[in-house]
């Protein structure tokens, strides 16, 4: 069924409405606004596009990138690269698969950050920068800050899900944070603040459908005169199930050391929307986190059904690698200006006075930080204020070409306690010829040391992995429980971990599928049925193997020249079962062969154009002669002899005898120029396509010309495609290949259409600022509204229904609808129009042609507005209506 659509949007003022009709605007008071594009193509509908909401309606699943890996072991740590300008480090960066990026939309990707739906997503630049173009303008620099946010898809009361931002630690702008959050310092002097936006690169790298995203820019010192180029790489890499890692690298690229060189980091806390969050040790000296558990101003337990969660930061070389880790940090307050000393003389020294500020909490650029307290997991570090924590190195030479850096990790935690598995694979396979498997892994817990792995496969008995023991309270301890094929099935396998701790707690349980693969032994035999080794460099296999279930193609090896591929025995394709098969290829050895090359030319040796399936090579035994037929040309051309070849009978064969080496066979023609008639003609028909139904009808036009044997049809056929009034092109037939050597006909077909042809382009209920406090007011156009169809259909059986819609609600521009209703009297019958499509009118026997409907308000109804009381005055209100045309059943 073709439908027909346009689309109107409507709108009120009291007494104001507006109706956009198919792009058309409807008004109650007299008002100019925009006409939108009209859209009369099938089955499309014009769209207006609505303001974002402050909340986003999101629907019950969502598609994320598989968390369930850690992609940092794919891409290993920040390489001590070898570059010695960005330029050098973009082409780095290029050969090892990393690509650019011009679109800030691109980094705004997500892994898994817990079990029951929580998102981490990563991204340059503070929210409001998502989606805009990588920096244009100086204005962009706060594009830099690496930015995560723990993203919940909530469920409200009423059922309805949305999306809602919890946990977020963030970067707040500064007059000296063009580095975003990242301070460079020489001594307490110099800050890097100064580096061109418009010259910063952004960079993906997608493994196993974790994508990482890197930041990589030039800078130099604030201060006057003394300019060394630095060059600054953030990269963050999504790890395990809810986790990202944050690397920060500075490389010297200038010809002189920097001595007393410093690296620092700050950010401040945020729960929610609140500022002055608490912020507790992790515990083992890895680090701090916030969470909201018991938090006196959570503004997020009335506003969805979940659970509490914390964000942890993870700072020890345990977590990172030996070297990676901050060697000093501090959670502390948030407050760049640092009144207790003198206001700096320029902004250029606010970020070397962050090594040396009561805030931070280091007093001096050796300062130790809040690692050296090793604090109880759990304990507070800090409360009450608005709280921010701060990384940096101890100062150090910085020489050329060396770089230096942390990283920190950070993830979402469940304020549950339980301990937790994460499998290294969630479904693998094992090899027909495989013993054993390991199921590898690891395990977690934030209470106590030890505790049993337990293991069932494919739901029989639980069985137990043995003790496992952790050096400390929440340590990720590897594991590995060791399979034996006999344990398993062949096919799909389910294994199902969990871990039982101490403290009799257990973790949920996470399962790995495995798949036991079988196998398809191939054998290669000759025609006397004995068997044969193909050359091993043909690579034909000998066996594959694949999961029971799927498909196996077993190829036919090309192995020519010694043998060519006869038959298969059972098939070359088949499915893999639960034991194995056995496969027969028989091959036929191939004698000894030569080949001849055929061109035909005319009689100046211009290669000719042959029919489709001429033969211009072969391939025989040598010494053997062979009979080849001599294509016809005539009346085009005809032949005159064939070079390497001997001409047989009446010219219409040559016999070509086989030698040890390949010949060229050249057949030649002598051309014989000639003209016939094409006769083009015209039909309108609905179902019929074919010239032989159309024997006994008249074409509505018809023309002759003469043309040339031999020259594309098209060439001529093409020019002479017409357009008729009510109709559209349908096909043409025999206007494909050369012209025949006799005359022939171009047959082009028409079909007639029905369309919706207008609608109106404005309506006007008239004006009026008088507000009605009680019953309806009766409102009609103030001109008659008129809808043309065109129905050209030759089938009188056929059909049609108009139908009319509410595809957006009268409301004023701060979304308050309208009180009252649009209508559409037809024939005496009044409708209320809502978003469900509503016939208007309908013919059930029609008449060929254009034909216009109009109703004129108060005489014969139509649309009509019936105003309530309650309205604003003088506010337009604004809707959309969309008519759409049916074919009839």
């Amino acid at each position: 069924m073709k439908k027909h659509r346009k689309s109107l949007s409507i709108g009120l003022v009291l007494g104001v409405l507006t109706m956009l009709v198919g792009g058309y605007v409807i008004n109650l008071k007299p008002m100019t606004l925009l006409v939108a594009e009209e859209i009369i193509s099938s089955a499309e509908e014009a769209t207006v596009d609505l303001e974002e909401a402050d909340e986003t309606e999101v629907s019950d699943s969502k598609g994320v990138n598989d968390g369930a890996k850690n992609l940092s072991s794919l891409l290993g740590p920040p390489a001590l690269f070898a570059a010695t300008s960005m330029a050098d480090r973009h082409t780095e960066l290029l050969a090892d698969g990393w690509t650019t990026m011009t679109s800030n939309t691109a980094f705004d990707v997500e892994i898994p950050g817990d079990s029951k739906g929580g998102l981490l997503r990563y991204y340059f630049g503070p929210p409001s920068f998502k989606g805009i173009a990588l920096p244009t303008t100086t204005a962009n620099q706060f594009l830099r800050i690496p930015s995560i946010d723990y993203v919940y898809q909530a469920t409200r009361a009423n059922g309805t899900k949305f999306e809602k931002t919890i946990n977020h630690l963030y970067i707040k702008s500064s007059t000296f944070h063009t580095q975003q959050g990242l301070i460079v310092a020489q001594g307490n002097t110099r800050s890097v603040v100064k580096g061109d936006p418009q010259k910063a690169k952004v960079y993906r790298k997608t493994i196993e459908g974790l994508t990482s995203v890197k930041l990589v820019y030039e800078a130099t010192y604030f201060y006057t005169g003394y300019n060394p180029k630095l060059l600054i790489e953030t990269t963050m890499t999504p790890q395990k199930v809810g986790k990202i890692r944050v690397d920060q690298d500075v490389t010297n690229l200038s010809d002189t050391a920097e001595s007393n060189f410093m690296l620092g980091y700050s950010e401040d806390t945020q729960l929610a929307g609140e500022d002055n969050v608490p912020i507790y040790y992790v515990g083992n000296n890895r680090g701090f986190y916030i969470n909201n558990l018991g938090y006196s101003a959570n503004p997020i337990s009335s506003q969805f059904i979940g659970d509490f969660y914390r964000l942890t930061y993870l700072t020890s070389d345990r977590d990172l690698g030996i070297g990676r880790a901050p060697q000093n940090w501090s959670a502390k307050e948030w407050n760049f200006f640092d009144t207790s000393n003198s206001t700096p003389a320029s902004d250029s020294q606010n970020g070397s006075r962050f090594f040396n500020a009561t805030y931070t909490g280091y007093t001096l650029p050796t300062s130790l930080g809040q690692e050296n307290n090793n604090g109880a997991a759990g304990s507070t570090i800090i409360t009450g204020i608005d709280s921010g924590v701060h990384f940096k190195n101890q100062p150090m030479t910085l020489n050329p070409g060396q770089t230096t850096g942390f990283a920190w990790t950070m993830g979402i935690d469940s304020a549950s306690t339980d301990p937790r598995v994460v499998l290294d694979k969630d479904q693998d396979t094992m090899e027909p010829a495989d013993t054993t498997y390991n199921v590898t892994g690891i395990w977690r817990d934030d209470e106590v040391k030890s505790g049993t792995l337990y293991y069932k496969i494919n739901g029989g008995t639980e069985m137990s992995a043995g003790t496992q023991t952790s050096p400390s309270v929440g340590a990720e301890q590897p594991f590995s429980i060791p399979l034996i094929k006999s344990q398993l099935k062949v096919g799909a396998n389910t294994i199902a971990v969990r871990f039982y701790n101490s403290d009799r707690k257990t973790s949920p349980t996470v399962t790995l599928t495995l798949n036991i693969k079988t196998a398809v032994n191939i054998t290669y035999k000759d025609e006397t049925g004995a068997t044969f080794t193909p050359d091993a460099s043909k690579n034909a296999p000998t066996r594959l193997t694949g999961i029971v279930g799927e498909g196996f193609d077993i190829p036919k090896t090309d192995l020519s020249p010694d043998y060519s591929f006869v038959s298969a025995a059972p098939s070359l394709t088949g499915m893999y079962t639960a034991v194995d098969q056995n496969v027969v290829l028989t091959y036929k050895e191939i004698p000894k062969t030569s080949k001849i090359n055929i061109s035909y030319v005319d009689e100046n040796d211009n290669v000719l154009t042959m029919p489709a399936g001429t033969k211009t090579t072969d391939t025989q035994i040598i010494g053997s002669t062979h009979t080849y037929d001599v294509p016809s040309l005539l009346p085009l051309y005809q032949i005159t002899s064939v070079t390497g070849g001997t001409l047989a009978g009446a010219k219409t064969t040559y016999n070509v005898t086989y030698g040890e080496t390949d010949q060229n066979i050249v057949v030649k023609y002598q051309s014989m120029p000639q003209t016939v008639t094409m006769t083009v003609k015209y039909f309108i028909a609905n179902t019929t396509t074919s010239v032989t139904d159309l024997a006994t009808k008249t074409p509505v036009a018809q023309e002759t010309k003469t043309v040339t044997i031999g020259e594309l049809i098209t060439s001529h056929s093409d020019s002479y495609k017409k357009t008729f009034d009510g109709y559209d092109y349908v096909s043409v037939t025999g206007n494909t290949g050369d012209v025949p050597n006799a005359n022939f006909e171009v047959v082009y077909f028409y079909e007639g259409k029905l369309s919706l042809e207008n609608v109106p382009k404005e309506v006007s209920f008239g004006q009026t600022n008088k507000l009605i406090s009680f019953g309806k007011q009766t409102l009609y156009p103030s001109t008659p509204i008129e809808v043309g169809i065109l129905d050209t259909r030759d089938s009188s059986s056929q059909s049609w229904e108009l139908e009319l819609s509410v595809t957006k609600p009268m409301q004023t521009a701060s979304n308050q609808l309208l009180k009252g209703e649009l209508k559409f009297n037809q024939g005496g019958t009044d409708m209320t129009l809502s978003t469900i499509r509503q016939v208007v009118r309908k013919q059930g026997t029609k008449s060929l042609g254009r034909e216009n409907l109009t109703w004129s308000g108060s005489n014969d109804k139509g649309l009509y507005l019936e105003q309530q009381p309650g309205n604003l005055k003088d506010v337009p209100y604004e809707g959309t209506l969309s008519w759409q045309l049916t074919d009839g059943l």
